[in-house]
C-alpha cells in the first residue's frame, strides 16, 4: 500500500532524529516499509546511520539484498559484521587442503622446482614475461624454505582462500547473505579444485 503524503512528511522530518521502531508505532507503518522509504530517499551514509541507530542492521541484511548500492559498501564494516563467516571459510579451506602441504613434488613440479637451477636466481625470477608472477613466488618460496614443498604449496592454498573470500564478498553485494555463504562454502571445499590448489604447477589456476 502506498505511503500517504502525511506519512512521507513525518518520515522526512523524523527519520534522522527518532528511531524507526518509535516512528512505526506512531504512524502505524511497518518497519520494513520505513526502511524501504529511508533506503530510497536518504544518501547512503545517512541511511546507514538511521539503521545503526535503530539497531536494524540484521533486518536490512535479512529482508533486502544486503548491499544493493555499491556506493554504500565499506569493506571494513562488512568484515566487522561477518568476521566469523570469514573464519569459518578459512577453517574449511585449511581442513580440506592443509593435509596436502607436505606432499612431494609431482610431474611438472619436478622440472620447474627441484631440477630448476635458476629457481633462486632473482634476475630470472623478476624478468619480465610470461609466468613472471609464478617465478617470483617460486623464488620467494625457495628463499624461505629451500626445496620444501610446503613453502610452495602454501601460496596456492592462500590464493584459493583469497578467491573464496572474494566470492563471498561479491555475492554478498549482489545476492542474499545465505546464498553468499552457501556458494562460497561449496567453492571452498569443492573437489573439482583439488588439482588446481594441491598441485604446485597448477598455481596459475588459483590466481
Amino acid at each position: 500500500m502506498p505511503l500517504t503524503s502525511e506519512q512521507k512528511r513525518i518520515l522526512k522530518k523524523n527519520l534522522e532524529n527518532i528511531d524507526i521502531q518509535t516512528i512505526s508505532r506512531s504512524i502505524n507503518l511497518s518497519e520494513k516499509e520505513i526502511i524501504r522509504f529511508a533506503k530510497k530517499n536518504l544518501p547512503p551514509d545517512k541511511f546507514r546511520k538511521v539503521i545503526s541507530k535503530s539497531k536494524l542492521e540484521d533486518a536490512v541484511y535479512d529482508n533486502f539484498s544486503p548491499i544493493s548500492n555499491l556506493d554504500s559498501f565499506r569493506f571494513g564494516e562488512f568484515f566487522k559484521k561477518n568476521w566469523y563467516i570469514f573464519l569459518i571459510l578459512a577453517i574449511l579451506v585449511s581442513a580440506v587442503f592443509g593435509n596436502a602441504l607436505n606432499n612431494g613434488f609431482v610431474s611438472d613440479d619436478i622440472g620447474a622446482i627441484p631440477k630448476n637451477a635458476d629457481i633462486s636466481n632473482w634476475k630470472m625470477a623478476f624478468a619480465l614475461g610470461s609466468g613472471m608472477i609464478q617465478r617470483m613466488i617460486y623464488f620467494t618460496a625457495s628463499r624461505l624454505g629451500g626445496l620444501n614443498p610446503a613453502y610452495f604449496r602454501i601460496f596456492s592454498i592462500l590464493f584459493h582462500l583469497g578467491s573464496t573470500f572474494l566470492l563471498f564478498t561479491i555475492l554478498s553485494i549482489f545476492t542474499r547473505k545465505n546464498v553468499a555463504i552457501s556458494a562460497s562454502a561449496i567453492f571452498a571445499v569443492h573437489p573439482i579444485l583439488v588439482e588446481a590448489v594441491s598441485w604446485i604447477s597448477g598455481m596459475p589456476y588459483t590466481m
